[in-house]
């Protein structure tokens, strides 16, 4: 399920129109429709808007959990510690700059951007630094209690980064292609 997918659907759980989750977050229906489409990619702003008025962890948006849960604190819709908590996540990986950079899958300009708050990242920005420095994105964007991140991520290491982008992919097949595909690496795992 994509991320305007997930959108869509906690929207509709919780009873709410296009145009009144529009409107909460200070975006115009079109704009909204966009994300909701996967036309757009929100920026961490947007997306941290967006979880505040459907109520719900980015983390599901982003495919890092696979269940919706009710954000835990009485949130700040703006994102100004989010340059820091992006330092923090990264200096707790204990890599440098543009090895932390080049993980998330952009320049270490761009990383110290971030950093620095002179630019945001977008959401899939932010599912990939919450990915290398195992931190929630609900985290980043200071949307759960102070402290590291929810037990809901699991530390990755290269190799659960790469294995967290199979399973976007493979919840992403029918039940049948996704079945194939199981089968198939059971073969190749038995010899």
């Amino acid at each position: 399920m994509s991320i305007g997918q997930r959108i869509r659907e906690v929207r509709t759980i919780r009873g709410l129109t296009q145009t009144a989750v529009a409107r909460e977050i200070g975006i115009s229906q079109p704009q909204y429709a966009r994300l909701e489409t996967d036309d757009s990619n929100p920026r961490a702003n947007t997306l941290k808007a967006i979880c505040i008025a459907l109520d719900c962890s980015p983390d599901f948006i982003l495919e890092l959990i696979d269940q919706p849960q009710q954000l835990v604190t009485d949130p700040n819709p703006t994102v100004d510690d989010l340059p820091k908590r992006i330092k923090e996540a990264h200096l707790s990986t204990s890599i440098d700059l543009t090895d932390f950079a080049t993980k998330v899958g952009v320049t270490a300009s761009t990383t110290s951007a971030w950093e620095t708050g002179r630019s945001l990242p977008t959401s899939k920005n932010l599912k990939a630094i919450a990915l290398v420095a195992s931190v929630s994105v609900t985290h980043l964007l200071g949307l759960d209690e102070p402290g590291p991140a929810t037990e809901t991520v699991e530390k990755p290491n290269a190799s659960t980064f790469d294995e967290q982008k199979i399973i976007s992919l493979i919840r992403a097949l029918t039940d049948d292609d996704r079945q194939f595909v199981i089968n198939l690496v059971k073969r190749l795992a038995s010899g």
